[in-house]
């Protein structure tokens, strides 16, 4: 993660007494008493809920009110009415009239809240339920409140409850995401279930949601998840922020590379404020799951993420945060930080902590909530706009800017400024000679520009409020260009070598020997194809150049100022040819095949060695069985054509074509030897029936069996003459025909190669059809 750390020092804590003096007295987003609304702040290990007026002068002191058990989220109606809290230590919720004395009524939900959500008007309740893992939605129009519907199964009780706008759907993020119809607030009121998908489905790859918040504007939802790979490497988890349409497609993600939790929005939509619960650490040491300080800020409409640094440390531990909020006017961001016994504020115009304004307070805060006040303007996000002066100098026309981003150093309520997205780059109206600003924020020193310090002036202003404006100031210092020469090599080399080792050795760049650190080599002519120059600047021969004088010509450029250049230069380069021979080979062979019989180079040389793995190969073309590979093995399909066959191959030095030597192979290929063995089968004639299933079966063609496949059956005689026998040639079978006379009959048959007709063999097949006689073969 890219973390910047936005904490200079410890938190100063202050008592709830004395956050009247400090709280918003800070940075643009201060403003004027009567738009500002109470906090509401849960007090886990207390049982009690801390009331806290914002407004400057407060319009009362702190209040303490009591709620039940081991109390953690707290919600409030969207008219301000009613502050609805989650006694986790209990299997209750406590409903809080908002406006002083802060009357509590307590009422049993059937098990321990986790997570609440609570209409516009506070009458319709939604609570998450451990350990039954079910919302379960209550009317509180009266005193007594009342269930509604059948509680509703959803991932697990760890999550978040948010209504969209008009109070129509509730979305749950526990594990899974759950939208539920509130108009039928039961298991046939769910509109979808689905996990948090954040990419192709990967059956090792589970997103838990975890916190949820819904633009009231928009009715986009915001859910954060945590990612748990169980991929065949090794562990790891991550996160970040779901961003779902209303029609629960994940429209994208925003990755936090960390782990978070709870998230909260502003009133606009416009930010979103995620506290990071763990990062997962792994190194060669170890693993694990470590806690955090930050909370992430996200300008939800361009992605940009910003960090808070919480604090902590020593021996309160880390300040983790645990449920936020964001002020009515999105000012500040209140944290409750159960380690710190207390509330970070975060001044959200700068996304910076508000140092010596955290709460303390009587036990450890779970849940922060705001009164709403829908009819206060968003405070003015802080524009920082920083003066940029490298101290290096520039020469004319250069390759590169002198400054990369004015924007780089200037930021929007503490995120990142970038042109376009959420600000926009106003250049000045006149530049001075030479320089120039572009729409990406870049500033370059054009050709001709005078020497000397230049200097002007850009406006940033905010894209969603162009009256909110940043000026800073460009400095970039001007330099003449530098003196440099080329010149001229000479060398030589075989095809593949190196003539000259550096050109560079003899050119000079402002008064010392050129180097490509500082200038471009450009070649400008001759013969690029035999002669090239490399990344070193070394004068390499091409592996297919030709033998003789060979030049091309150069130029080197100042790198930082292109138009700044030498005259030309000339490399002149001798190339020299390298002997080469191909010896004849020989190989013989049976028709049965041989794969690798030889390699035809093995006997062949280059350069005074073998030229085996040294040279180019270029092998005949496959031909009557014969094949060679492009490593030049030498290969027999079976089933080759008999007889010598001749064929030639070229080696040639690699990558040179002119540089060339034949060689002559001869394959001689054998006939396969063929068996035929004789048959015999005794039986009555009496009746039709197969004497031979097959005269083929213990006959064999080149060490393997003989089948109509490969070689052809045919009838040579039958002694004594009869027509009670049939041999098929094409399965091999004798048959006795019905009437057969009794008597031995000698069949001569014969079976000849398909691909060598003239390589035959004989055998007999012994029949003796005696009256009364059996089966035999």
């Amino acid at each position: 993660m890219n973390r910047t750390s936005t904490r200079t020092q410890r938190l100063g804590p202050l008592t709830v007494a004395a956050l009247t003096a400090a709280l918003f007295l800070v940075g643009p987003g201060a403003r004027v008493a009567g738009a500002q609304t109470d906090a509401f702040i849960v007090n886990n290990t207390s049982a009690r809920v801390t009331v806290i007026s914002t407004a400057v002068p407060p319009s009362h002191p702190p209040q303490s009110v009591p709620v039940g058990a081991g109390p953690t989220q707290l919600v409030i109606s969207g008219d301000g009415q009613w502050a609805y809290v989650a006694n986790t230590g209990a299997t209750t919720v406590s409903r809080i009239n908002t406006n002083p004395p802060y009357e509590v009524t307590t009422f049993d939900v059937g098990g321990s809240p986790t997570s609440l959500a609570v209409s516009q008007n506070g009458d319709d309740l939604y609570v998450l339920l451990d350990p039954a893992d079910v919302v379960a939605a209550f009317q509180h129009s009266t005193t007594t409140p009342s269930p509604r519907g059948t509680p509703i199964p959803v991932g697990t009780s760890l999550g978040g409850l948010a209504l969209t706008p008009g109070d129509g759907q509730l979305w749950a993020a526990a594990g899974e995401v759950t939208v539920i119809d509130t108009n039928n607030p039961s298991p046939a009121g769910v509109i979808t279930h689905f996990a948090p998908e954040v990419g192709p489905h990967d059956p090792e790859v589970y997103n838990f949601a975890v916190g949820i918040a819904i633009d009231q504007a928009t009715s986009t939802v915001y859910v954060t998840y945590n990612t748990y790979d169980y991929g065949p490497i090794r562990f790891s988890a991550s996160g970040g922020i779901a961003v779902i349409t209303p029609a629960a497609v994940v429209d994208h993600v925003v990755p936090l590379f960390s782990l978070p939790g709870p998230i909260a929005l502003s009133a606009d939509g416009k930010f979103a404020f995620a506290s990071i619960q763990w990062v997962w650490f792994d190194s060669l040491y170890g693993a694990g799951f470590m806690p955090t300080e930050w909370v992430a800020s996200v300008e939800t409409g361009t992605n940009i993420i910003s960090w808070i640094d919480l604090g902590g440390g020593g021996a309160n531990g880390v300040y983790t945060g645990a449920g936020l909020a964001v002020t009515p006017d999105r000012s500040a961001v209140f944290v409750a930080v159960p380690t710190m016994k207390g509330v970070a504020v975060i001044d959200a115009t700068t996304s910076t902590l508000k140092l010596d304004a955290a709460v303390l307070l009587d036990g450890q805060p779970k849940s922060v909530a705001f009164v709403p006040d829908v009819g206060v303007p968003a405070s003015t996000l802080k524009i920082v706009a920083v003066d940029d002066a490298p101290a290096a100098s520039f020469p004319p026309g250069g390759s590169k800017p002198a400054i990369a981003n004015v924007l780089d150093n200037d930021t929007l309520g503490g995120h990142a400024a970038v042109a376009g997205v959420n600000v926009q780059l106003i250049p000045p109206g006149s530049f001075p000679a030479g320089l120039s600003l572009d729409t990406a924020g870049a500033v370059w020193v054009l050709a001709g520009a005078a020497p000397g310090t230049q200097t002007f002036a850009y406006q940033i202003c905010e894209k969603a409020h162009p009256q909110n404006c940043g000026n800073a100031n460009v400095t970039v210092n001007v330099r003449a260009p530098y003196a440099i020469t080329a010149g001229d090599d000479s060398g030589s080399s075989a095809p593949g070598g190196f003539a000259i080792t550096n050109v560079l050795a003899n050119d000079s760049f402002n008064g010392a020997t050129a180097s490509l650190a500082d200038v471009t080599l450009t070649v400008t002519g001759g013969d690029s194809a035999a002669i090239s120059i490399d990344a070193w600047g070394s004068a390499a021969v091409a592996a297919n150049a030709s033998a003789g004088p060979h030049s091309i010509t150069y130029r080197i450029c100042e790198t930082a100022s292109p138009s700044n250049c030498s005259n030309n230069a000339t490399v002149m380069v001798s190339v020299l040819n390298r002997p080469i021979v191909a010896n004849d080979d020989a190989v013989i062979v049976s028709r049965a095949g041989g794969v690798s019989l030889l390699n035809v180079m093995a006997n062949d040389r280059f350069d005074g060695g073998p030229a085996l793995g040294r040279v180019a190969f270029f092998g005949p073309a496959a031909a009557g069985g014969v094949a060679v590979d492009a490593a030049g093995n030498v290969s027999v399909a079976q089933g080759a054509a008999v007889g010598a066959l001749a064929l030639k191959y070229q080696i040639c030095e690699v990558g040179r074509l002119d540089n060339c030597a034949t060689g002559n192979l001869v394959v001689t290929v054998t006939p396969n030897v063929i068996v035929a063995v004789g048959d015999s089968a005794r039986l009555s004639p009496k009746q039709p029936a197969t004497a031979i299933a097959n005269v083929l079966a213990n006959d064999s063609l080149g060490g393997g069996a003989a089948t109509t496949a490969n070689v052809e059956l045919s009838l040579v005689s039958v002694s004594p003459p009869t027509n009670g026998l049939v041999l098929n040639t094409s399965t091999g079978a004798i048959n006795v025909v019905k009437g057969a006379n009794s008597g031995t009959f000698s069949m001569v048959y014969q079976i000849c190669e398909i691909g060598t007709p003239t390589n035959c063999a004989r055998a007999t097949a012994t029949i003796d059809l005696s009256s009364g006689g059996g089966r035999g073969r």
